[in-house]
């Protein structure tokens, strides 16, 4: 299976291996391909691969209001090259529009996370 995750999780792009980047790295192992495409803000743009069915496309914002398009550019590259079997977005909300868009247009199965703490949170 080969899965396209979108989401806001700059820390995936650290290659010193954060928690977020190793869990991904585990998650590669039972699929075919992952490809990722996350928010950052500045940085390098270039393509990442902790291992090798695993490709990590940051998207290197100057302002953090172009995620939504330079998002959906490097979605639909990706897309394009690799028959994706799943969508999976880490939010309803920028992330899950762009999942959105991509499953209507490509007719890709679509699941939208929300991992939120509500219970007992204080702020």
């Amino acid at each position: 299976m080969n899965v396209l995750i979108i989401k806001n999780d700059p820390t995936i792009t650290n290659s010193i291996g954060t928690g977020s980047l190793q869990r991904h790295i585990t998650y590669a192992n039972f699929l075919k391909k992952l490809f990722v495409v996350t928010k950052t803000i500045r940085g390098n743009s270039e393509i990442l691969h902790p291992c090798k069915n695993f490709e990590i496309y940051p998207t290197a914002l100057k302002n953090k209001c172009f995620f939504l398009p330079v998002a959906l550019k490097l979605a639909n590259k990706i897309i394009k090259k690799n028959c994706i079997d799943l969508i999976i977005t880490q939010d309803p909300f920028e992330c899950g529009l762009i999942g959105y868009i991509l499953s209507k247009k490509y007719k890709i199965p679509l699941s939208v996370e929300l991992r939120a703490n509500v219970i007992n949170n204080p702020f």
